[in-house]
């Protein structure tokens, strides 16, 4: 596989000491493949592709626009020969226990490594959203039934105070079927209204509200911060990575500390990129206001805006995109590995 020099990649130790920079050149002796092409023959009715995730299988699992007729939104699965499975799409309705609602938006499409599910978010009509995956058979290459993990207005009792889900704007199944999700919550005043949780494999968190493993909640304060001023979690964003080691997830979200009026004064929120593996404590591995590779020169560099989704492998490493500000302002993939 080719790669891009013009996003370097940084092997970071977390918050330590910064090695070298390594930038990224292309392997020899591999060429890209196209699997499908817009506007192209076989494939005229695909106009356009998100982010893809790949199974270890090398099944491709992509969300499209489809136009036959009518314009829909559909996770298409291809193979290494390019054959395509329609897995999904809007207009499509939702599982029975999620009242069989027609499918309105589909967004965060991540494959299993063996192929055997993909997962995604789904808006739904009537306002509702959930966290949902379908089975999928890479031998037969069928379709099998979907499952629904959380819907909004599922009961959360372990949170402070107890209360609903609201509105779901991040999740993701990993490997061995844990799910971890990003949601605004609703209940009695006063309410911290958002939270990363967990709700274990095989567990029916959705009827047993206080199954749910809380990562974060909004005014926790982040467990590495210096005690004064102490940094506090405001809001959580969309983007989480999960892996099959225990409680593996890494996710972003914006703080703020005690001093500049916390959470109530949104322009000092900070991006940041967190991981969680048990039995380790939550982590920050990357804030706005730290210092970053690839500089050690004062000023030195420090983040500076933080693209798309992290990602994280089943031993706990996490990677993601980040600009940098100072000596050196350029764009880089940043790899934290875990201990």
């Amino acid at each position: 596989m080719n790669r891009s020099t013009a996003t370097p990649l940084a092997l970071v130790l977390c918050l330590g000491s910064l090695p070298t920079v390594l930038h990224a050149g292309a392997a020899p002796g591999m060429d890209n493949q196209a699997l499908a092409l817009t506007n192209e023959p076989p494939d005229k009715a695909y106009k356009k592709f998100d982010d893809p995730s790949v199974s270890n299988d090398g099944i491709v699992a992509a969300l499209t626009d489809v136009k036959d007729g009518k314009k829909e939104r559909c996770i298409v699965l291809y193979d290494a020969a390019g054959l395509e499975k329609i897995l999904t799409c809007t207009g499509f309705p939702a599982p029975a226990d999620a009242q069989s609602l027609e499918i309105k938006r589909i967004s965060q499409v991540k494959i299993a490594r063996d192929s055997s599910f993909v997962s995604y978010v789904a808006k739904l009509a009537g306002g509702l959203t959930g966290v949902f995956t379908t089975a999928y058979d890479p031998l037969l290459n069928t379709v099998g039934a979907t499952t629904t993990h959380v819907l909004t207005g599922d009961g959360m009792t372990n949170t402070s105070p107890p209360s609903v889900v609201d509105d779901i704007i991040g999740g993701a199944v990993n490997e061995t079927g844990d799910l971890f999700f990003s949601a605004r919550l609703f209940g009695p005043s006063p309410l911290s209204n958002g939270v990363v949780a967990k709700c274990n494999a095989g567990a029916d968190c959705r009827n047993n509200p206080g199954a749910w493993k809380i990562i974060a909640q909004e005014d926790d304060k982040v467990p590495d911060s210096p005690a004064a001023p102490a940094m506090r979690f405001c809001a959580f964003d969309d983007s989480i990575g999960v892996s099959s080691s225990p409680d593996g997830v890494t996710f972003k979200a914006f703080s703020s500390d005690d001093i500049i009026l916390g959470c109530d004064n949104q322009k000092s929120w900070l991006p940041g990129i967190y991981r969680h593996t048990a039995p380790g404590p939550l982590e920050t591995l990357a804030r706005e206001d730290l210092s970053s590779d690839p500089s050690s020169t004062l000023p030195g560099t420090t983040y500076s805006n933080f693209k798309g989704a992290p990602v994280m492998n089943d031993w706990g490493d996490a990677c993601f995109t980040a600009s940098t500000k100072g000596v050196i302002e350029k764009s880089y993939v940043f790899c934290c590995q875990f201990p």
